[in-house]
């Protein structure tokens, strides 16, 4: 008999399973089998995490608050709400939530450090900014985004050497990397050396025109896909005003 019920729990499970791939209809595949693991499957569909679903916050809040409330210890549950806290301004509560997450599951995903890493770093607490981008770059050296918003950091303090340093380590990973680029240009004119920055702000532009809002997108994941194409935009014409400034000799 407990055979026959183990069976008839798996198999409402597959059941549920198969209703949200076929229906995407949450309150019916939760209500076969009410599953934390499901709920967020769910909400991650609605973060649009694989690029296959759709873009609603909201939705992607629910289901992931709903996994928790079928286990709090969700594995990623945390995380991915202390995400769309930031991306909604709410770094208090974001920095709460990806605390929690450490607490409940460690390093858990590595990634976790880069997400306190960007909340203390948009709250100008730049010391505390710093040493989580290194904890994650220690896990991922050849990582293009942390070596940049590292040298952001860097930038934002004044100390343009260093963010100069921290770019050029970026790039020996990925040398025609546009974001990378345009931070080197841009520490390099700071320390005003605006021939050498000329030339590295002329790659910038470059590496920036080939890149689309699929590029974009992917660069700023969690971001709304809807905005990728202007911020692109917005990205190469910032390059084009920073290389204007440079007077190349």
């Amino acid at each position: 008999m407990l055979l026959a019920l183990g069976a008839l729990f798996v198999d409402k499970k597959m059941l549920a399973e198969k209703s949200w791939q076929s229906t995407h209809t949450p309150s019916l595949s939760l209500f076969i089998a009410p599953s934390a693991a499901l709920a967020s499957e769910i909400a991650n569909y609605y973060f649009n995490v694989e690029e296959s679903g759709v873009y609603d916050l909201v939705k992607a809040r629910k289901y992931f608050e709903k996994s928790l409330e079928l286990n709090p210890e969700e594995p990623l549950a945390w995380y991915q709400l202390a995400r769309i806290d930031f991306l909604e301004g709410k770094s208090g509560e974001a920095l709460q939530k990806a605390n929690k997450q450490i607490l409940l599951h460690g390093d858990t995903p590595q990634s976790v450090y880069y997400l306190r890493a960007l909340i203390y770093g948009y709250d100008k607490q730049f010391r505390e900014a710093e040493l989580n981008f290194l904890l994650f770059l220690k896990w991922k050296p050849e990582s293009w985004a942390a070596h940049n918003d590292l040298a952001w950091i860097y930038f934002q303090e004044g100390d343009f050497n260093s963010a100069e340093r921290v770019a050029k380590e970026g790039l020996e990973s990925n040398p025609q990397n546009a974001w990378l680029l345009n931070i080197l240009g841009v520490s390099l004119l700071n320390e005003k050396r605006s021939s050498e920055a000329h030339d590295i702000l002329v790659s910038a532009a470059a590496a920036a025109g080939k890149l689309s809002p699929l590029d974009w997108q992917r660069a700023y994941p969690g971001n709304d896909p809807a905005a990728a194409a202007k911020a692109l935009q917005e990205m190469q014409n910032t390059i084009a005003e920073n290389l204007a400034l440079t007077v190349r000799k």
